[in-house]
């Protein structure tokens, strides 16, 4: 991190209970791997942006292969954004406890609603506007 602020990028340090997305994970990943192996799998409905390359997987044996190298390879999360714009992608909802994806999303894609719905969010507002909720329904029916 010192570095990379000595040579003029911005750090900021992930507050994360395990250390995904680098090589020194291959091991869990292999384990990982043969767990999902025996895990029934069908081709996902809705194509799947990978994580990894920022393309789409639309076959069961792509996610499964994705869901372990994942662990082990870094993530491609400004590409996966600029796939998702590229596709239709009418909104952006993150569902978690913070917002870190939602803000690197609101710094990548313009004009494209970002929410975050936190751990903290009351019931009342985890409901979707019924725009959006439309606009997920159209673009399911557009890829199938």
């Amino acid at each position: 991190m010192a570095l990379a602020r000595q040579k003029g990028a911005r750090v900021i340090r992930l507050p994360i209970s395990v250390p995904g997305h680098i090589p020194m994970m291959r091991e869990a990943a292999d384990e990982l791997g043969c767990i999902l192996a025996r895990v029934p799998f069908r081709d996902p409905e809705v194509p799947v942006v990978s994580n990894i390359t920022a393309l789409l997987l639309t076959h069961a044996e792509e996610v499964r292969q994705e869901l372990s190298d994942q662990l082990c390879s870094a993530v491609q999360w400004g590409r996966c954004l600029v796939t998702m714009a590229n596709e239709g992608v009418a909104a952006f909802v993150e569902v978690g406890p913070g917002e870190t994806l939602s803000r690197i999303a609101r710094r990548v894609i313009d004009g494209i609603p970002v929410h975050a719905l936190g751990k903290d969010d009351n019931a009342p507002e985890l409901l979707l506007p019924a725009a959006l909720v439309e606009g997920c329904a159209s673009r399911l029916e557009r890829v199938r």
